[in-house]
């Protein structure tokens, strides 16, 4: 008798009138939908027997409806039907889910529609879809793209160079080899003086010295500053070299001081020597100019040493790593130093004031004025004839010249590529007078008025 009880138990927990449908079941007052994926009224099936896919319909339900497959469901974004005017439709209204709240973008970079939930700055379309009127092309990274495939407005600092910019290395660090605005390579720095500065020379970015019209100045790697004199009354420092951050020397045309990574202290030169120029190896520093009006080199590593010089007065010097020296002189003439002796070499070109010497190699020297390139020969390379040089500096592959161009004679930078001189853009101002890279894309520049450009 209880097994009895028990079953008519069971039977009652089951309701008869629950409608399978799919993965699902339907109440008594609703049915399955033709798809067999839904419940629904049965009113929302009848609305659309016979009507077209998207024929307006109502129902107990819905007052402004549509069919799909055949049920009459409200119409607009949320309804899991995507309707004319919707990339997409979920089923709900969030966004950041793939589908907009408003189901108008699919949420992907390259779509044409701007998406401001997904911090997008624009959005021309991949090519597959139709781009805003605002755009002149397609999503891009190619220079004068509008967008960017990232869906971020073309800018300054992006790594693309587009029309107006003159370098773009993909941030906005002056002192790399491009501006911050792109507009350039060199940016003006704080030099705290509005006197001439003459030459520079740095060990490295964070180690360099500029010297000039009563002062000498120390870059630490992130401003300049004044240093403390050997002598108040240095006129005009006219050059400076070093071997290292702790041995560099600069020179007026009457003396050389040297700074030992203290301080700056006179640097006694050779009876009678009358310094014209100074150039520094890795060990030693050399004095070029004249003793009771002949040539003459001294050489110093601790101590004063003779060194063969031409018999004219030595206006430049520069000294290859393997010993060669190259010379200018007065009278205007180019001497080569090796095995032993001074040779005069042959110029195909009228020496003029002698400016600048300076070089990577034996085989990589230039000179000014004019501006000359020796590689087996002296030439005169295209572009060398803009303007005056006063001083040559850089690495391989980055050769500069520092001067005054037409038509104002303001300060003027050209670039060497091995074949010929081409012009960089430098903020206007006054002549430029020295030079000195430590990497390709990097050197300091000095001029009038104080400028230091980087």
């Amino acid at each position: 008798m209880r097994w009895l009880v028990l079953l008519v138990g069971v039977i009652g927990c089951y309701d008869s009138g629950l409608v399978p449908c799919g993965s699902v079941t339907c109440p008594t007052t609703r049915v399955c939908s033709p798809t067999g994926d839904r419940c629904v009224f049965p009113d929302q099936v009848d609305a659309c027997l016979g009507a077209v896919e998207g024929a307006s319909c109502s129902a107990s339900t819905v007052t402004d409806g549509l069919c799909y497959v055949g049920v009459c469901i409200a119409s607009g974004c949320g309804n899991q039907v995507v309707e004319p005017g919707e990339r997409c439709d979920d089923g709900n209204r969030f966004s950041l889910d793939g589908c907009s709240s408003d189901c108008r973008s699919d949420e992907r970079c390259g779509n044409g529609i701007l998406d401001l939930t997904l911090a997008e700055g624009c959005d021309c379309g991949d090519g597959t879809v139709p781009a805003p009127t605002a755009c002149n092309t397609k999503n891009s990274d190619a220079g004068g793209a509008s967008c960017r495939t990232t869906c971020q407005a073309a800018t300054c600092g992006d790594g693309v160079v587009d029309p107006g910019e003159w370098c773009d290395d993909g941030n906005h660090v002056p002192g790399d080899g491009c501006r911050a605005d792109c507009a350039g390579r060199f940016t003006a720095m704080a030099s705290g003086t509005s006197l001439p500065l003459n030459a520079v020379w740095a060990s490295d970015r964070n180690n360099a010295f500029a010297v000039g019209e009563n002062r000498i100045l120390h870059f630490d790697g992130t401003s300049w500053s004044s240093m403390s004199l050997a002598n108040s009354d240095r006129p005009s420092y006219t050059a400076v070299c070093g071997t290292n951050p702790t041995n560099v020397f600069a020179s007026t045309y009457y003396a050389v001081d040297r700074y030992d990574g203290t301080a700056w202290t006179n640097l006694p030169l050779p009876a009678n020597l009358q310094p014209a120029a100074i150039a520094c190896t890795a060990t030693a520093l050399y004095v070029a100019g004249s003793i009771e009006g002949q040539g003459a080199i001294a050489r110093w590593d601790g101590t004063w040493s003779n060194v063969p010089a031409p018999a004219q007065l030595v206006q430049l010097l520069w000294i290859a790593t393997t010993g060669e020296m190259y010379a200018s002189t007065f009278p205007p003439q180019i001497f080569r130093y090796t095995t032993g002796s001074w040779v005069p070499m042959t110029v195909p070109f009228q020496l003029q004031s002698p400016y600048a010497m300076w070089g990577l190699g034996p085989s990589d020297v230039y000179y000014s004025s004019p501006t000359l390139h020796f590689g087996t020969s002296w030439n005169q390379p295209p572009g060398g004839d803009e303007g005056i040089v006063f001083a040559f500096g850089g690495v391989a592959g980055d050769v500069l010249a520092a001067g005054v161009g037409p038509p104002d004679n303001s300060g003027q930078v050209s670039q060497f590529n091995g074949s010929s001189w081409s012009l960089l853009p430098v903020p206007s101002g006054p002549r430029l007078n020295g030079v000195w890279g430590y990497g390709p894309g990097r050197a300091f520049i000095v001029g009038g008025n104080g400028t230091i450009l980087y």
